[in-house]
């Protein structure tokens, strides 16, 4: 099963920026760079942007050119998936599978995937505009639906061959929402938040951009 990170937080509380560097700070064994083990993979990262883009919204369209500025074209490629995070899944489940079927059976060589999910609590705004009838239940089995592929992406706990880190927000620490549909909204991302945490290796929480790691 591929490594699962989660990292949550409020608004402006740095998660993004955490994520991000821990991605790019996994060498191509999986270790945290600071390791001396010689490099054996390819490795490929890829930021999976889950923002939809709206015609007009001026503000949006600024927070989504200030992640890209953020991010080096030589490291990452940018994948654009509103809904469909499986598809994104299998589809490199399924390339390594290729992959190591192509190798030649003295060599140990897997191409290291390293998948940065920005973010789940758009996804599940995206889930719920599409959708506005979604039910909690529905919901969760499309969540867990979505993380299957993971199963098959090949890594080990001990050297980890690929990674997939989810980013996702705390709605639910302020004010009670006055409409229903916010209220819904809150809930889904609490029960998603939950779902990843449980699946996740590593969990890590981030209060005015210091990570606290409150998992693995």
């Amino acid at each position: 099963m591929a490594k699962i990170i989660f990292v949550t937080g409020g608004c402006r509380s740095g998660k993004s920026s955490f994520a991000q560097k821990y991605a790019e700070e996994i060498d191509n064994d999986g270790n945290d760079g600071n390791e001396g083990n010689e490099k054996s993979n390819e490795q490929r990262k890829i930021y999976l942007a889950t923002a939809p883009i709206i015609k007009g919204d001026l503000e949006m369209q600024e927070r989504i050119n200030q992640h890209k500025k953020n991010r080096s074209a030589k490291l990452w490629e940018t994948i654009e998936e509103e809904l469909d995070l499986k598809k994104i899944f299998f589809r490199y489940q399924n390339q390594n599978k290729n992959q190591n079927k192509n190798q030649n059976k003295n060599q140990y060589q897997k191409q290291q995937v390293i998948i940065l999910v920005e973010c789940l609590t758009l996804w599940v705004n995206n889930l719920i505009y599409h959708n506005p009838k979604l039910q909690e239940e529905e919901l969760l089995k499309i969540a867990n639906d979505m993380l299957e592929p993971l199963s098959n992406l090949e890594s080990n706990h001990n050297n980890s061959n690929s990674c997939v880190i989810f980013v996702s927000n705390e709605l639910g620490m302020g004010i009670v929402p006055e409409n229903s549909l916010s209220r819904k909204y809150r809930d889904f991302v609490g029960r998603i938040n939950q779902l990843i945490a449980k699946n996740a290796h590593e969990v890590y929480f981030l209060v005015s951009g210091i990570s606290i790691k409150i998992k693995g």
